[in-house]
């Protein structure tokens, strides 16, 4: 695969932060690309993957059966699974026991050889492409294995997971010239409030637009 050839070129001896941010469905190649990557990289490198989260047949292009899901993936598919795993709803949570699992054995063969690591699992996050594609973002820091979450300091980042619980982004359905309006009222909650109570803009969307404003690229249009 293009990804595993890429990896294979890095010095994964370094800290890094990779994000590996696949089209696909979910497939046994990204299964070997995070072998590579949580077999070298040291304390401080931080792992991300990007797939679409639903879990359909290659061969129907229909969702999963339990039969061709363990005849795919084999030993990687978590204990008691049920179809209802693989549904709009659970397919995410499948997704990610099955890499933290995979994760967590690679770490626990690491600490056989004197290391003394862990997996903090950071991103848990679902959205949908605008077109239309559903998408599963996944990922996590090495750390020592005494340290605490807290340490790291992250505390005052909204969209971070340490857990299954999911951060669902959800894109508001503006025009630009509704998200300039929207910016002048920034930090005033009253004025916030007032725009709602409005109607102009759906509230919906007005909470959406303020829950990621933050994280949006920005950019300007400069005409020579």
């Amino acid at each position: 695969d293009l990804s595993t050839n890429a990896l294979l070129k890095m010095d994964l001896s370094k800290k890094s932060i990779i994000w590996l941010d696949y089209d696909d469905d979910l497939d046994n190649y990204m299964f070997d690309d995070l072998s590579l990557l949580i077999n070298k990289l040291p304390i401080g490198s931080i792992y991300l993957m990007t797939c679409n989260k639903q879990l359909k047949s290659e061969k129907t292009g229909e969702i999963y059966k339990v039969d061709e899901f363990n005849e795919k993936f084999g030993s990687k598919v978590p204990f008691g699974i049920k179809s209802k795993d693989f549904s709009a709803e659970e397919s995410h949570k499948t997704i990610r026991k099955m890499l933290l699992t995979h994760i967590d054995n690679i770490i626990i063969d690491r600490n056989r050889n004197d290391e003394n690591l862990k997996f903090q699992q950071l991103y848990n996050i679902i959205y949908q492409e605008n077109r239309g594609a559903k998408m599963f973002t996944f990922g996590g820091i090495i750390t020592e294995k005494d340290t605490e979450f807290e340490s790291l300091n992250l505390n005052d980042f909204s969209f971070l997971r340490i857990n299954d619980n999911v951060y669902k982004i959800e894109i508001p359905n503006i025009t630009f010239r509704e998200e300039i309006f929207i910016n002048q009222h920034l930090g005033d909650e009253e004025k916030i409030e007032e725009l709602k109570s409005k109607n102009i803009i759906e509230r919906k969307d007005i909470e959406k637009y303020v829950a990621i404003y933050k994280f949006l690229p920005n950019f300007f249009d400069v005409r020579i």
